[in-house]
């Protein structure tokens, strides 16, 4: 196991030495202490991973129970993530590469912790997609998958230039590949119908995966991520209804500052697990993106 300040934190100390702050930024968090050295020297060192015996071993003067008894408090407080195990190398099955696909693959492939990605779409580019997926004029009249796959040929990406029409068809692309996690963007038949046969397929090859409902307008929902065989998983407290659309009333597509926002947290929630962090983003929560606010307003689902 071991320990690293979070993200977004910074440490100050006052001119006097007489305190100590705290502030998490991600978690809007400020915490003031009495000043004391060892805190200050322990939360510097915590800056890079760090097992409990390269703790111990770096600060001999101070008690093996102590040093513990602050690494939970910190814990607690969110100052200091918990790595249970090295770095995750993974592969990865993209099916859609459309308004949040197409961001998600051109940041996965950025990303040491990616192996290889797979990218399931027949779709082309169209003049409505630019400027709100990550196309080009350039771009149109070509196959999406095969434009982000020719513009990240530093990583192995791999094409499936159809659709998925039935659990199988997951299952037999992501075995084939040897995918490691199976990320819906896609919103074909539905985004539930798809989300529910993704669930399917990563339970069988017992393997996570993250949904996404996509969104009407500029209403956008939280991308979910969830572990294979799990009581909390895709249909869990999802209300089911008995019941055909007759229409959708869309006015316009998302905006481009609106339709990014689910693949940054795509993005985190996979970094995450494959940093081995105790808890992956937003893990067990659900809701939708407030574009007057722009924010994420979110329930936690217990």
């Amino acid at each position: 196991m071991e320990y690293r300040l979070c993200d977004s934190v910074q440490i100050f100390r006052d001119n006097n030495k007489e305190k100590i702050t705290i502030r998490n930024y991600h978690q809007g968090l400020s915490i003031s202490l009495n000043y004391q050295k060892e805190l200050e020297k322990l939360l510097v060192y915590l800056t890079e991973f760090r097992n409990e015996a390269d703790i111990f071993k770096a600060f001999p003067y101070v008690s093996s129970q102590s040093l513990s008894d602050t690494l939970k408090v910190l814990q607690k407080y969110s100052v200091i993530n918990i790595r249970k195990g090295k770095t995750k190398k993974i592969k990865v099955m993209v099916i859609g590469a459309g308004t949040t696909g197409s961001h998600v693959i051109q940041g996965l492939a950025s990303m040491s912790e990616i192996l290889s990605i797979v990218i399931v779409d027949d779709d082309i580019v169209e003049m409505s997609n630019i400027n709100r997926q990550n196309y080009f004029v350039t771009d149109i009249g070509k196959n999406k998958a095969n434009v982000l796959k020719e513009r990240n040929n530093h990583i192995d990406i791999r094409t499936v230039l159809s659709k998925i029409k039935e659990v199988s068809d997951i299952l037999h692309i992501a075995s084939d590949n040897e995918m490691d996690m199976i990320i819906q963007c896609g919103d074909i038949p539905s985004t539930r119908e798809l989300g529910y046969m993704v669930s399917c397929a990563a339970d069988k090859l017992n393997i996570p995966y993250i949904t996404n409902s996509g969104y009407i307008g500029n209403v956008i929902t939280l991308p979910e991520f969830y572990y294979p065989n799990k009581e909390y998983n895709f249909m869990y407290k999802h209300q089911s209804r008995d019941e055909v659309l007759v229409v959708t009333q869309m006015m316009e597509k998302a905006k481009y500052e609106i339709a990014i926002q689910p693949s940054l947290v795509i993005l985190k929630q996979i970094s995450d697990y494959c940093t081995d962090l105790s808890s992956v983003y937003l893990y067990r929560y659900r809701g939708y993106f407030d574009i007057y606010e722009m924010k994420w307003r979110l329930d936690y689902i217990d």
